[in-house]
């Protein structure tokens, strides 16, 4: 048996798993998984070149054997067997089937399952004829090789993708797709309407109802947009309150104004409150009470701000108009939507935007 050296180029999960296997066999393995590593690469005269079709040809062929572990292109679906041939030729001479797999379905319909099955099966079948390879140098030669077939091939990286899929996920559907496309804070401005008598909180042992949440939430917006009315660009909100009804409605406002939410902990020291403030160059703070602190900042009291209306019969209801809606402002997902301020390795708070 001869010690090879192999040339592998490729970027696939199962190629990178043949290299292992023949590192184990004893063979000196050299595997090129990006265009960049060809610039690099100096040792052209390997014994095997084998590739996975992934990346462009190897351009150093001469004489060499080699191998292409490729799949067909039309049956890749976790709901459907997956055929795999291994290829080769001798230098640029055309390229012929050496081997044809076939993976059975797998019963789950886990494309998981299917592709490590599938994985195995190549790994082993390539190994294989490597190992052949190196016991008879004619071993290529005395192989009944096939033409190739009519149906379009694929890489292997092709596999990779199948691993994510699985019967259940019905990405295909119209529905789902809309839905998906639709952002989380209109998905959410429906909900409150559609379900505005249900429950949405439960504070201090009292159920607060989505109609009463929504109504504080508008009530919070009608004060705050005169405040970002001069802003250019995306204003940066800060809210300092407690757990409470004042805290969410003040969220959602923030959310449907389109603006950033930079949470402040009221227990958190003075001094790092107006950090944060003043790192974050916030437009506007919310907060209930005193503030604690002055700042060239628009400041926001919602501590006696109620979104029930109390009539003079000793009646009350949530003072809010059927039109009146969460959205105040056009929504992009890429936007940023949250300020999250940590410590820091050296004690300042750093922060850190999220979509």
């Amino acid at each position: 048996m001869r010690r090879l050296d192999i040339l592998l180029c490729g970027s696939s999960l199962a190629l990178s798993r043949l290299a292992g296997e023949l590192r184990q066999m004893g063979h000196q393995v050299h595997l090129l998984q990006t265009p960049a590593s060809f610039d690099h690469w100096q040792l052209h005269a390997s014994d095997l070149i084998v590739d996975d079709a992934t990346l462009a040809p190897w351009p150093e062929l001469g004489e060499t054997r080699q191998l292409s572990l490729q799949a067909a292109a039309d049956q890749l679906s976790p709901m459907a067997a997956v055929q795999m041939l291994v290829l080769t030729r001798e230098g640029e001479q055309p390229w012929q089937c050496l081997e044809r797999l076939d993976v059975p379905e797998e019963a789950s319909g886990n494309g998981a399952d299917l592709v490590l099955n599938a994985m195995q099966e190549m790994v082993e079948a390539a190994a294989a004829h490597i190992s052949g390879f190196s016991r008879n140098e004619a071993y290529f030669s005395q192989c009944r090789l096939q033409a190739l077939p009519a149906n379009p091939l694929a890489g292997l990286d092709q596999l990779d993708r199948l691993a994510f899929t699985h019967r259940c996920n019905a990405t295909d559907v119209p529905a789902l797709t809309t839905a998906a496309a639709t952002s989380f804070i209109a998905h959410l401005a429906h909900a409150m309407v559609v379900h505005q008598h249900a429950p949405a909180l439960l504070i201090e042992g009292r159920q607060v109802s989505y109609r009463e949440l929504h109504a504080m939430t508008v009530a919070i917006q009608e004060r705050l947009l005169p405040l970002l009315a001069d802003q250019h660009g995306q204003a940066v909100v800060a809210v300092a309150l407690g757990k409470g009804l004042a805290l969410y409605a003040s969220v959602l406002a923030v959310l449907g104004c389109g603006a950033v939410y930079l949470p402040l902990d009221p227990q958190h020291p003075l001094e790092r409150r107006q950090m944060i403030v003043e790192h974050a160059q916030a437009s506007v703070i919310i907060h209930e009470g005193d503030l604690g602190f002055s700042a060239n900042h628009h400041a926001l009291d919602v501590g006696h701000l109620s979104a029930v209306h109390h009539g003079a019969d000793g009646h009350a209801a949530v003072a809010l108009a059927a039109h009146q809606s969460l959205m105040r402002s056009a929504w992009d997902s890429q936007r940023a939507c949250v300020a999250i301020y940590t410590s820091g390795t050296t004690g300042v708070p750093k922060g850190v935007l999220l979509s």
